[in-house]
């Protein structure tokens, strides 16, 4: 049912946003820290996604490039993690290239909450002006590197609370509107099919070419 997967939804989003807030605290309390501890979680990823694309290889030889990529992956993460203080200077440029393209779509998207009739879109759109001038301000990075990366916590941090209050708000609604959504679902005449239907589905096809054979 729709209703049930917005719950699912719902729940995956205010956990992401819990942990960009905790990620944007980090920053804002230990910066350099937090970015040098990013890039060796990343780098660590990285050995362990190589070492199972190498198992994968040995055990079911479906990926052609199984041990290469493998091998790719592992040796990324070892410079990722040799040389975690000089890559985490990227971090926040990276930052600033995510928040400009994020801030694009928010004003995208406010937009298309104006033709749909909302009330409030101009707050998302204001939202995305502001995020589209932070995303360029990190990317100039006009300050020194902890203040940025302080800088980049706040923002974060306000980006993940944001996102809690849409996500509670768009929910209220759809519970507002939950009988309505189930009636207009039926009136769609949605037919989910279980696996004993289509199990039995086959049988008939497979009985039915039995017949045409033995006639």
């Amino acid at each position: 049912m729709i209703v049930d997967y917005f719950k699912k939804v719902k729940w995956a989003t205010v956990l992401l946003s819990i942990l960009y807030f905790v990620l944007g605290l980090c920053l804002v309390v230990i910066p350099s820290f937090t970015k040098e501890l990013l890039v060796i979680i990343f780098g660590a990823g990285l050995i362990v996604l190589g070492i199972v694309s190498i198992i994968e290889y040995f055990l079911y030889g479906y990926e052609p490039f199984g041990v290469l990529s493998g091998v790719l992956y592992i040796m990324l993460g070892i410079v990722f993690i040799a040389f975690n203080g000089w890559i985490a200077g990227f971090i926040a440029f990276a930052f600033g290239i995510y928040f400009f393209i994020k801030a694009i779509f928010r004003i995208q998207d406010a937009f298309d909450y104006r033709r749909a009739g909302a009330k409030y879109w101009w707050a998302d759109a204001l939202f995305g002006v502001a995020l589209l001038a932070l995303g360029i301000v990190i990317i100039c990075n006009p300050f020194d590197n902890n203040w940025l990366l302080i800088f980049l916590g706040i923002v974060i941090m306000i980006e993940a609370v944001a996102n809690l209050i849409s996500t509670f708000v768009i929910s209220r609604k759809i519970e507002k509107h939950k009988t309505n959504l189930k009636e207009f679902f039926k009136g769609c005449n949605v037919v989910e099919l279980d696996e004993s239907s289509v199990k039995k589905h086959s049988d008939d096809v497979k009985n039915e070419d039995i017949n045409k054979d033995d006639a």
